[in-house]
């Protein structure tokens, strides 16, 4: 067959984690008939290092073996030419994910021939005459408003052979780091990997999942109340901080990243809990006020990165909005383990 697509649905309901997991939940979905697995498989705690506050997601379980278990089988070789290998995958009933870089991918007119970046997308389908593959991608960085685009087998084979020489970079080539729970066998960042087109048990939801997300909350409370109190140090010392970023601008935008993960990992954090259906409004209130908080702190930061004008005023703002947050975030999670408990 000359034309080749295999029908998936779109995932755009929100910027889960990363360009990697953004590709696997559409195909999870497809043969689950729900994502729980991948979703439900990391808690978020607050953490404080000598550049500033951090917001880790302590993942549960490696991705392959949560789908093995699943009986969602992954095969990695992409053998010694990744078209042919595509290729032969696609005809054969496979979907695909291919790690690639953006700097070739002349659909991303964000990156193309202006930024290398590591990423990766869901190849779905085939036109051997046209030359192209019918895939899933974003329009630009960090967008979840994925769409179904046709991009040439010479961009993949490009962005393919860039990505492999790249990926040992880590941190210069991706703009936000794969996470330990996505490395193949524990220790490779992944470039390739397929899944059959097969229906394997379709459930709207995966209640082991959820109820192990709930379990590993409970078991973790006492450590995300202590965490909080990262918050407050960061507070106390935003002087030193400040002045950090103002004499080392690399510190700054690593900074700007990081507060920009907390903004994501909020807002993950949340729509799981909604899943949950176990918040309400003065939650919803809560959980948006931080994000806004963290939005207005990274705003400060940026200022002083483009203008490079020291603020005493713009200091005492920040340590202001830091000890709301912690207040705001201290009964955000005082509701959630009360509703959460009473299920």
């Amino acid at each position: 067959m000359n034309n080749i697509k295999h029908d998936i649905n779109l995932f755009t309901e929100i910027w889960f984690k990363d360009c990697f997991h953004m590709s696997l939940i559409p195909i999870v979905k497809k043969v689950l008939g729900n994502a729980d697995c991948l979703m439900f498989n990391q808690y978020f705690l607050y953490d404080i290092d000598n550049t500033g506050v951090i917001g880790l997601n302590n993942e549960f379980k490696n991705i392959y073996e949560l789908l093995r278990e699943k009986n969602v089988d992954i095969l990695y070789d992409y053998g010694n030419n990744i078209i042919e290998t595509i290729n032969s995958l696609i005809s054969s009933g496979f979907f695909v994910i291919v790690g690639i870089d953006n700097y070739y991918e002349t659909v991303r007119t964000d990156s193309y021939m202006r930024q290398h970046n590591g990423h990766s997308i869901v190849i779905c389908g085939l036109d051997y005459e046209k030359q192209i593959y019918y895939a899933i991608e974003q329009p630009y960085m960090f967008s979840f408003e994925y769409q179904f685009i046709q991009i040439p087998f010479l961009d993949i084979k490009k962005g393919f052979d860039s990505f492999l020489d790249n990926r040992k970079h880590g941190k210069d080539f991706f703009y936000n780091e794969l996470s330990e729970a996505t490395k193949i066998h524990g220790k490779y960042i992944p470039c390739f990997c397929a899944i059959k087109d097969k229906i394997i048990n379709i459930q709207d939801v995966d209640k082991f999942s959820r109820e192990n997300f709930k379990q590993q909350l409970c078991i973790n409370e006492q450590a995300i109340f202590e965490k909080l109190s990262c918050i407050k140090k960061y507070s106390k010392k935003i002087e030193f901080y400040y002045d950090l970023y103002y004499k080392n601008s690399k510190t700054g935008s690593e900074q700007i990243k990081r507060i920009c993960d907390i903004i994501n990992n909020k807002k993950v954090e949340y729509y799981l809990f909604q899943k949950l259906d176990i918040v309400h409004e003065d939650i919803e209130e809560k959980n948006s006020f931080v994000i806004a908080a963290w939005s207005q702190i990274r705003n400060y930061i940026a200022k002083l990165q483009y203008s490079r004008k020291y603020s005493n005023t713009h200091i005492k703002d920040i340590q202001i909005i830091l000890q709301q947050i912690y207040v705001n975030e201290y009964e955000y999670y005082k509701i959630i383990y009360k509703g959460m408990k009473g299920k």
